[in-house]
């Protein structure tokens, strides 16, 4: 996996990883290729008749200080046998104290990784990243 993951949660054959630096509850979300939902309010898919798993294995409320000095995560990862299309991840401004949150979101399967590093105002939700998946 792509040397920019934070070591926090597991790893996948395709995983997702947010990261910001303030008290704000961002959160992580994936649309599968099948339009499930993995969140926080729906932590664990299985999906593509069984055989595979996509998991919100580290949630963060942004009171918990992941790796020193200021980073909080949220990582889903996928494992298993996941089925080819798109998985679409976004981050969402939940609660948050300010007008706006610095974010990164790093998406990837095998060498194939996505960075999106910007501002998310208060109550809204970013713009997707999309990772095309075939398994072949």
């Amino acid at each position: 996996m792509d040397p920019g993951f934070i070591d926090v949660g597991g790893n996948g054959v395709i995983r997702g990883q947010l990261i910001w630096e303030t008290f704000a509850d961002l959160d992580l979300h994936l649309i599968l290729p099948d339009g499930q939902e993995v969140y926080y309010a729906n932590r664990t898919v299985s999906y593509n008749g069984g055989r595979a798993t996509a998991m919100l294995d580290h949630d963060n409320l942004g009171g918990t200080i992941d790796m020193p000095p200021m980073r909080r995560v949220e990582n889903i990862a996928i494992t298993g046998t996941p089925s080819n299309g798109p998985y679409r991840f976004f981050v969402d401004s939940f609660s948050t104290p300010n007008a706006s949150d610095a974010f990164t979101l790093r998406i990837g399967s095998g060498s194939n990784a996505q960075v999106l590093s910007t501002n998310l105002p208060a109550g809204q939700n970013s713009q997707s990243l999309t990772l095309n998946f075939d398994g072949r």
